[in-house]
C-alpha cells in the first residue's frame, strides 16, 4: 500500500474527484425529477 508514496496516492484522488463530480451531477437530475 505505501509504494509510491504520495505520487502512487495522486491518482487516487484524481479518480475521488472525478467520481465525486459523478455523483454530484446524478443526484442534481433525479432533485430536478422529484420537483
Amino acid at each position: 500500500m505505501r509504494r509510491g508514496g504520495r505520487r502512487g496516492s495522486a491518482p487516487w484522488v484524481v479518480l475521488h474527484s472525478d467520481l465525486s463530480q459523478q455523483v454530484a451531477t446524478a443526484v442534481r437530475e433525479v432533485a430536478v425529477r422529484e420537483q
